[in-house]
């Protein structure tokens, strides 16, 4: 044992220069300072989902011997991409279940941290967890924040009954690996000054659709305290439909739907499947997550939400003002578009949200008049971010019985100041667009090698420690609001306070009921009943 330990009895955090070690059950580990934190990368949480491993439930990583560098971080999981912001990059690593740990650089025998366990976004077929730098949220909270990689596209989450009729776990093999670093943290995370009775699992966009998916699973109770959903919400797609995709997959690939078909996958090289999949993955289903009838209830998560057969912690749920308008940019910078959206692309997105209904035109016009717009860009803004699976009022419908059993807060990202992360193109506008927030919290956040980074100004600044305070505080305590922090209310659809507004210039509080009016929720609900 070095002189220079500080932690807890059960952890040995010795320090020579810019080194750090810790000897954690899973092993000993060494360090590096960085950010004016300590980070230990690239840490096996599994073993290596290759060869017979492959489209199987993960299998934990053994104990090691001696001491393992943890300096870099682990691999990015397979991918091919074209969303710059959650670029992994593009690779076909398949041994890539690795996972960092982001810890103050002192610690007390006596103190237990909060732990934020983070799943990274990228429709769950893209992105990995070096690009969220937890420093901001360690220093800004005293926690210990730990980002992770999971298996991504077809090999995080294939159904095909050849697979899925071997006896074992099947088809969200990404939630499974998931659960299974949060079991490696509530094993090791004492070891580095973290509480494993106090997890906070946490999620933007698919990240944030897991994070629900692991609320309604029952494989997953006991492993989280609170939970983060940050911009999306959404249904796992039926078996029946999952297993259809696996089965056009596997014979695109060449191997068919027989007694033959999983042997056939495994063997294949990991560079085969990648090009069968197809830059945005698409055999899996949307955003990967399957109602397996184990892992996710066959009944989807609005269902178990509304019967109340969900993990009851209290949540934080945010999103921001302007979603849609990073999908807008996306379809700029693929397109190599140099001009403004017009009313012609208006009126073409408002009839592919119709389905083309000619009636339904009308009133989604009706209700969006272009005139009440600045740009047709931000006229299809509104309609995608307000309507549609993914957003606003679907957010809504997802809290209201999600706080009937548990304490929610819910907020709005306003700044459409926010430093946009894709690059500047002529006649796009950011606003405060999907992913712009994340920046606020994971600082120098930029996604992938597409991806662009800037400081933010003083102002900007000051509104990314007011969010980073919030979710710290939530972390400790499960309430956002604190004696420097913010006064949110918690979240109730009878409530006249509901809904917190923020950006650069403060806070607006509002009841669900004038959020709801804002968004015209009442109309994008009653489509469901049509």
């Amino acid at each position: 044992m070095l002189a220079m330990c500080v932690g807890p009895p059960t952890s040995v955090q010795a320090r020579t220069g810019d080194h750090v070690r810790v000897d954690a059950p899973a092993g000993s580990l060494h360090g590096v300072r960085a950010n004016d934190t300590v980070q230990f990368r690239g840490i096996p949480y599994a073993k290596p989902p290759v060869g017979n491993l492959r489209w199987r439930p993960p299998v934990a990583q053994p104990a090691w011997t001696g001491l393992r560098d943890a300096s870099r971080f682990g691999p990015a999981c397979a991918q091919i991409n074209t969303l710059g912001t959650f670029a992994g990059p593009p690779n076909n690593n398949e041994d890539c279940l690795y996972l960092n740990v982001f810890a103050p650089e002192t610690s007390r025998p006596d103190h237990r941290r909060p732990v934020i366990v983070w799943f990274h976004g990228g429709g769950n077929f893209t992105g990995a967890g070096d690009a969220y730098d937890g420093s901001g949220l360690v220093k800004t909270g005293d926690t210990i924040v730990v980002t992770l990689n999971y298996r991504l596209g077809v090999l995080g989450w294939l159904a095909h009954p050849g697979l899925d009729r071997e006896g074992h776990l099947f088809a969200n093999y990404g939630l499974l690996d998931q659960q299974m670093a949060l079991r490696w943290v509530r094993a090791n995370i004492a070891a580095f000054g973290g509480d494993p009775g106090n997890v906070t699992i946490g999620g933007q966009s698919a990240g944030s659709f897991d994070v629900q998916a692991h609320m309604v699973s029952p494989l997953a109770r006991g492993l989280f305290q609170r939970a983060i959903m940050e911009s999306g919400v959404e249904e796992p797609a039926p078996l029946t439909q999952a297993e259809a995709l696996g089965v056009r997959f596997s014979t695109d690939a060449g191997c068919g739907n027989n007694a033959q078909s999983a042997a056939c996958l495994r063997k294949l090289p990991v560079e085969r499947l990648m090009a069968v999949q197809g830059v945005a993955g698409e055999y899996p289903t949307t955003d990967g997550v399957v109602a397996d009838g184990k892992i996710v209830p066959s009944a989807g998560l609005l269902a178990s939400f509304r019967a109340g057969r969900f993990t009851a912690v209290p949540v934080l749920s945010s999103s921001t003002r302007d979603e849609w308008n990073f999908l807008t940019g996306v379809q700029y910078y693929t397109s190599g578009r140099t001009t403004p959206l017009t009313e012609s692309d208006y009126d073409a997105f408002v009839a592919d949200r119709a389905n083309g209904d000619p009636h339904l035109i009308t009133e989604i016009r009706a209700r969006y008049p272009l005139a009440d717009y600045a740009t047709p860009q931000r006229a299809i803004a509104a309609i995608g971010t307000q309507g549609g699976i993914l957003f606003q009022c679907a957010t809504r419908k997802r809290l209201a019985p999600i706080s009937k059993a548990a304490t929610v807060y819910a907020y709005q990202f306003d700044d459409r100041t926010a430093p946009s992360l894709l690059p500047a193109m002529p006649g796009f506008e950011p606003l405060a667009d999907h992913t712009a927030d994340i920046q606020y919290l994971f600082p120098g956040f930029h996604g992938g090698s597409l991806g662009m980074s800037h400081p933010l100004n003083q102002q900007q600044a000051a509104l990314s420690r007011r969010l980073m305070t919030a979710w710290t505080n939530f972390a400790r305590t499960g309430n956002p609001n604190g004696p420097k922090g913010t006064t949110w209310p918690a979240y109730s659809q009878s409530h006249p306070k509901a809904v917190a507004l923020v950006d650069t210039h403060g806070q607006t509080v509002i009841s669900d009921k004038q959020y709801a009016a804002a968004n015209q929720c009442d109309f994008w609900d009653s489509l469901g009943a049509r």
